[in-house]
């Protein structure tokens, strides 16, 4: 029984360490692109981040930013055209275009909605399984 609770306990540890070691790397790493785009752009403060498909969408106080995988802009948008993202969906670029992005499972169907950044409104959902 003693053995059971060790092995037990050395498995919580070691999945514990394994935890830690992911959450860190996944900082480490958002860290360093922030880093490179402060670097190689003239963007200095980051409040938003999200990389989709090869590409950087990154807001700060001013604008909204397209970058491609070289860090070079390829949109710069107002938030001020924004609709407001009162869901806190992603930011995504797809198909040329700037877009709002949700995933969800609802009744074992997971559920893509891409809505339209300027309107809200629903530009296509995709509905997979179930």
């Amino acid at each position: 029984m003693k053995k059971l609770i060790k092995i037990f306990i050395l498995i919580v540890i070691i999945t514990f360490i394994a935890i830690l070691c992911v959450v860190s790397r996944s900082k480490r790493y958002t860290n360093d692109v922030n880093k490179k785009i402060i670097k190689k752009t003239d963007i200095k403060e980051i409040d938003y981040l999200n990389e989709y498909d090869g590409y950087y969408l990154v807001m700060d106080d001013e604008y909204l930013y397209v970058l491609n995988s070289e860090y070079k802009e390829l949109l710069r948008i107002d938030p001020i055209l924004m609709h407001s993202n009162s869901d806190n969906y992603d930011i995504i670029y797809k198909n040329n275009q700037v877009m709002y992005f949700a995933d969800n499972l609802e009744n074992g169907k997971l559920r893509y909605k891409y809505y339209d950044l300027y309107t809200y409104e629903l530009i296509n959902e995709i509905v997979l399984g179930g």
